[in-house]
């Protein structure tokens, strides 16, 4: 589930990047960011989503060896989509910190004071990044519940393998698929999304 969510997260961040971007003369067509800041800036929807997910599950489970019922799922979905904007723009000043530092915008000494700047910054990027990515939250929120009730379907099944690498498969599949279709779409449809 962490996986999952992780993976949700990284994706309502590229989306909400490439529907947000400045269009300025002469580029009016919305375009991506390049690999390095997408992969640095997306760590932290990574990190939250993941974090996320694990604290909702880890809720939920709590000792349940059977599946949860589809409605419980949508309902967590929503906390998912409530909570991941908050704690993506709260570590999105930190990742901001080491996309500068490989960039050679800062030296490796000014790391500890750019992560402190970080952290006041955090309470209000946490707050600018969630209105700003309502809307691919949105679809995050949407897309968490139906996987993740095929994630824990797939974990309470009798059969064994699936049990024990149908989860991986479902979750894989789910991750990296969603994860592609942000890179992939073309950049106009991602606007649309976000």
């Amino acid at each position: 589930m962490a996986l999952y969510g992780g993976a949700l997260g990284a994706t309502a961040v590229l989306v909400a990047l490439v529907a947000h971007a400045r269009l300025l003369p002469p580029l009016y067509e919305p375009e991506r960011l390049a690999l390095l800041p997408s992969v640095f800036l997306s760590s932290a929807g990574v990190v939250s989503g993941a974090l996320v997910a694990f604290l909702l599950v880890s809720w939920l489970i709590k000792g349940t060896g059977y599946p949860q019922h589809p409605l419980v799922w949508l309902t967590f979905g929503v906390g998912f989509g409530i909570m991941v904007p908050f704690g993506t723009g709260a570590l999105t000043p930190v990742s901001i910190v080491f996309l500068n530092l490989h960039l050679g915008v800062i030296a490796p000494g000014e790391i500890l004071p750019g992560l402190v700047e970080a952290a006041f910054r955090a309470p209000q990027s946490a707050f600018s990044y969630s209105g700003m990515s309502f809307a691919s939250t949105a679809l995050a929120t949407v897309l968490f519940g139906p996987g993740a009730w095929l994630i824990d379907t797939a974990n309470g099944s009798r059969n064994v393998i699936v049990s024990r690498y149908g989860v991986w498969a479902v979750a894989l599949a789910l991750s990296f698929g969603f994860v592609a279709l942000a890179n992939l779409v073309p950049a106009s449809t991602l606007v649309k999304l976000g």
